[in-house]
């Protein structure tokens, strides 16, 4: 019997397939389903039906997978369209990513020695990196500043606390959404509207030193006057915005310290971050961070590793591959553009 698309089926997921999808049988065709684990018995319809290998949408987990063996620390988990594995245990989440990494190894190379995964040192609040989006979290809801929520490219999940990364950010973040709130319950800014392209307050993007602690912030917004998405903002009102902003970043209790904050506009129409006008807030335009003894100028747009102590532990272990005599004056990593290029 061929399956039909739009059709309500129950699975066994078999098989995990990289970075987070499952592979089950319906009517004998393979589906894969985004969102799954090996052991999930769920419920899904046919999205697009091929010859081969079709695809689903996953409707509901009906019996949780061996590997889930704990409940997650987020109380949005589920809800919120970033973290996917919390009701794993570190360990298992390890090993269903060897799994995965080999098995793409395994395509490309028949000999080679496999050593695992080395884990990171941290598990939660290892990101120095987080950009938020302005929004509401349903139309016509609450204002909100936050992550985008499971499955929807439009509402905005208002989270306050956010695992992944330092409570810093979380301040940054929380004072910035309280800031504007009060003016967008006014009718004196809003938030850009990804639909109509009309707009004010578009992200929020924040970068944090592991090592030194250092803050940046920018405040990612439509540009002033413009035609191809107009705003109730004033230039004297941004003015206003900007001073008021520093004056409040300022004053955080951080427990490390703000480095600088930023203005940019951005006149994309797609719902990115793009520099399209940078000013400098207050502070500077950069934080340190150290990797193995190396200091990074780290710039609002660099390019960098967004877990620096795990980037430590893999640099670690490529200096001991390379080994401790190596005395070839530059060592170059090409590797995908991940890595970094020193002097040795």
């Amino acid at each position: 019997m061929a399956i039909k698309k739009g059709q309500l089926y129950e699975g066994l997921i078999t098989e995990y397939k990289f970075p987070d999808t499952g592979k089950t049988i319906a009517e004998g065709c393979p589906v894969l389903i985004k969102g799954t684990l090996p052991g999930q018995r769920v419920s899904f319809n046919i999205s697009r039906k091929r010859s081969g290998t079709s695809k689903g949408n996953l409707r509901e987990v009906l019996e949780r997978s061996p590997l889930e063996d704990r409940e997650p620390e987020c109380e949005y988990f589920g809800l919120c369209g970033g973290c996917a594995y919390q009701r794993l245990s570190y360990e298992n989440q390890l090993k269903l990513k060897a799994g995965a990494v080999k098995e793409l190894l395994d395509k490309v190379y028949e000999d080679y020695e496999f050593e695992g995964i080395l884990p990171s040192p941290l598990e939660s609040g290892y990101r120095n990196k987080m950009e938020f989006s302005f929004g509401d979290e349903s139309k016509g809801g609450v204002f909100a500043l936050g992550l985008h929520k499971k499955g929807s490219f439009y509402d905005i999940l208002n989270i306050r606390k956010c695992s992944l990364v330092h409570p810093d950010i979380d301040m940054v973040r929380n004072a910035v959404r309280d800031f504007f709130a009060g003016y967008y319950e006014k009718g004196m800014v809003d938030f850009h509207n990804t639909r109509s392209h009309k707009g004010y307050l578009r992200h929020l993007l924040i970068r944090r030193s592991a090592s030194t602690g250092e803050v940046l912030a920018a405040l990612v917004t439509a540009p002033v006057g413009a035609e191809d998405m107009p705003t109730a903002v004033t230039k004297e009102l941004e003015e206003e915005f900007a001073a008021g902003l520093a004056s409040c970043l300022k004053s955080l209790p951080l427990s490390g310290s703000m480095a600088g904050a930023f203005l940019v506009h951005n006149s994309s129409l797609s719902d990115v971050v793009r520099n399209d006008g940078l000013r400098l807030l207050f502070g500077k335009d950069h934080i340190t961070e150290n990797i193995l003894g190396l200091d990074f100028k780290i710039s609002l747009f660099s390019f960098f590793q967004t877990n620096p102590k795990g980037a430590e532990v893999l640099y670690s272990k490529a200096r001991e591959y390379a080994g401790k005599d190596l005395k070839c004056g530059v060592l170059y990593d090409l590797y995908c553009g991940t890595g970094t290029i020193a002097q040795i």
